[in-house]
């Protein structure tokens, strides 16, 4: 089990539950949001259970001029960080299309992967492609909801709810429906047309 979380709430006891073995934690940081030491101290709690993956910086653009500052932050403690690119509107440009090069010298260089494909800095699309969203892969809300993609907020989208007692997972593949896929998860769930 992949785990992409924020750290916003205490993981202490979660830490001493799971069986490591079984599950991998992929913290995003997000310094307008996350008090920096509070949220060191909870990277340094999974590396030293051993199930910290890998730790992502969202390459928003009023952020990205910040991310060596809170890199170096992060490898006094021997953590490395990567950036995530932002999908999203800014300012009135659309991204990650609309970074400048000032941007891409800093995020090129430590741009971050999922499953073993870099994060995308230029769009392409994934409208109708097969896609394993909701077959191998789901996105789970506090409620329980599960959501094919994390791309697609619709209720078109949702699977099921993981605390229902007859909860399954997609039997085939579907075409995805969004345009792009924002969250790098086409890298593993995009299969060959």
């Amino acid at each position: 089990i992949e785990i992409i979380t924020n750290l916003s709430v205490d993981i202490e006891g979660f830490v001493r539950q799971v069986k490591r073995e079984n599950v991998k934690i992929n913290p995003s940081f997000h310094p307008l949001f996350a008090n920096l030491d509070r949220f060191v101290n909870r990277i340094l709690l999974l590396k030293d259970r051993k199930i910290l993956e890998s730790v992502s910086y969202l390459g928003w653009p009023a952020q990205v001029p910040r991310f060596p500052y809170y890199q170096e932050r992060f490898n006094r403690f021997g953590i490395n960080l990567s950036v995530q690119s932002f999908f999203g509107t800014h300012n009135g440009l659309k991204y990650p299309d609309s970074y400048t090069d000032e941007e891409r010298k800093i995020i090129m260089p430590n741009i971050g992967n999922r499953g073993g494909k870099p994060f995308q800095t230029e769009t392409f699309t994934t409208k109708g492609r097969p896609c394993a969203a909701g077959k191998r892969y789901g996105v789970i809300h506090p409620d329980g909801k599960v959501l094919r993609c994390g791309g697609i907020n619709s209720e078109d989208s949702i699977v099921g709810n993981l605390f229902s007692e007859n909860f399954k997972l997609l039997d085939k593949s579907l075409p995805c429906t969004s345009q792009i896929c924002p969250c790098n998860e086409w890298a593993f769930l995009l299969e060959k047309a």
